[in-house]
């Protein structure tokens, strides 16, 4: 059996929105950054939940850059890392990538609710398809990875 693994967690909607005058887009991946209890100045696990498909993005916005997309969430783990308040910045920014303002929740079983919690806020927006993409990074050696 795992060991479950209690954190204080922020997470952070990431939405697609070409036109920079509106809020109007659509939501495509789920950040949450994992602060074990008791807890620390730096996240113990990164998790990245990405819409399966890219399919609402370019049915949206036939013309979006998918590949800066894949990019974004491909680097957003080490941007992490380096600069644990990258994703507070990024909030202030008025680009194509939006990312929303952090909500928090606390648990004593991270690996079960985070599925949960990317479903239930990505499906909000999107109403179809489901979360298939789950990575999970430590960044310290006390924490282990979720299996994908």
């Amino acid at each position: 059996m795992q060991k479950k693994i209690a954190c204080l967690t922020r997470y952070f909607v990431i939405r697609y929105a070409p036109e920079p005058e509106t809020e109007q887009g659509i939501d495509f991946a789920l950040v949450a950054v994992c602060f074990e209890i008791p807890v620390y100045s730096m996240p113990s696990i990164i998790v990245i939940a990405k819409h399966p498909s890219w399919s609402s993005i370019l049915a949206y916005d036939p013309s979006a850059d998918v590949e800066l997309l894949e990019e974004f969430l491909r680097d957003l783990p080490s941007e992490i890392q380096t600069t644990p308040l990258f994703l507070d910045n990024a909030v202030k920014w008025q680009n194509a990538i939006r990312v929303l303002p952090p909500r928090l929740f606390v648990t004593d079983d991270f690996e079960s609710t985070f599925p949960l919690v990317a479903e239930a806020e990505i499906l909000l927006n999107i109403q179809k398809d489901t979360i298939t993409q789950i990575r999970m990074i430590s960044v310290n050696t006390s924490a282990k990875p979720m299996p994908c």
